[in-house]
């Protein structure tokens, strides 16, 4: 991914969450408990990130957010995605970054030259039609 030869649109990453009534502590992003309850559920549970930015973005998290996180990194693993953006746009090459993350209207990605397919994920489809359809039957308000 670091190396301009992957999308990081498909990346699967664990996130943590926490239903606890003392204090807990997580790692940066979210990633890893450092202090709190050590019970899992066995339940797998999806979240879904919406692709609502814009292309500017790479370059505010490549100038704004890399310079603050430089100083705190104490591993190359932490915060890779602000070093990957500010390289992409000290070298350019923010366009391709985010076309290799922004699929086009026939639903594919260009990673770095190499057309990929997108699995269509419908989902997040399904679950906002369950909710329409529980607020249409219990509350009785149809869409206008």
């Amino acid at each position: 991914m670091e190396a301009f030869a992957d999308a990081f649109v498909n990346h699967r990453e664990t996130k943590i969450a926490i239903w606890s009534e003392h204090p807990v502590r997580f790692d940066r992003g979210q990633h890893m408990l450092v202090d709190g309850p050590q019970i899992r559920d066995p339940l797998e549970r999806q979240i879904f990130h919406l692709p609502l930015r814009a292309q500017s973005e790479i370059t505010k998290r490549a100038l704004n957010y890399e310079a603050r996180r430089r100083a705190l990194r104490e591993d190359d693993a932490v915060s890779w995605q602000s070093r990957f953006h500010e390289k992409a746009t000290l070298d350019g090459l923010s366009a391709s970054v985010w076309a290799a993350n922004s699929a086009d209207r026939a639903g594919r990605l260009d990673v770095y030259g190499r057309p990929e397919e997108l699995v269509r994920d419908v989902r997040l489809r399904r679950l906002l039609l369950a909710a329409a359809l529980h607020i249409a039957l219990r509350y009785r308000m149809l869409p206008a």
